[in-house]
């Protein structure tokens, strides 16, 4: 008889799954279907204007770092010799981890910002609307209202 061997990353994935079923009857029978709000937070990162926005903004801003990094290699390129090259380098080295950090720092606020007021206006709904729970729309399998579309409209006026 052959021994069929699992790894730990396939158990744990099975328990998980398991865990999640048990998770959501139990959910269901603590919370009437009509009391619990569903959201789509996928839908809302793909749809919520601020997001993309900043996703945009971004983008352009790395593109115009990339823009530097390449005046920047001209200008080392341009050294009459080694030593003026390898100082040159190590200085826009650390003036593009800088910049990097900047940027990145910038963008985790900003996102972070923007969860925290999306999180807020489920709370918000929630409450206005007597939800006792707000699920993750993948994590329900049956019932809930979903107040994805309502959340959107409040986020994109």
């Amino acid at each position: 008889m052959k021994k069929i061997e699992y790894n730990k990353s396939q158990l744990i994935s099975v328990a998980i799954i398991i865990i999640a079923f048990i998770a959501g009857y139990a959910l269901k029978a603590m919370f009437p279907a009509n009391n619990v709000a569903i959201i789509d937070l996928p839908a809302i990162g793909s749809q919520a204007k601020e997001l993309q926005a900043l996703q945009e903004e971004q983008q352009a801003q790395s593109l115009e770092l990339q823009q530097w990094l390449i005046k920047a290699q001209e200008e080392i390129k341009k050294q009459p010799n080694d030593q003026k090259k390898k100082e040159m380098t190590k200085k826009f080295e650390e003036e593009l981890t800088q910049k990097q950090t900047a940027l990145q720092n910038d963008y985790t606020q900003k996102l972070q910002a923007l969860d925290t007021r999306i999180r807020q206006l489920i709370a918000e709904e929630a409450q206005s609307e007597g939800y006792s729970a707000v699920m993750i729309k993948g994590a329900v399998m049956y019932g809930g209202e979903d107040i994805t579309t309502k959340i959107l409209e409040i986020l994109n006026k």
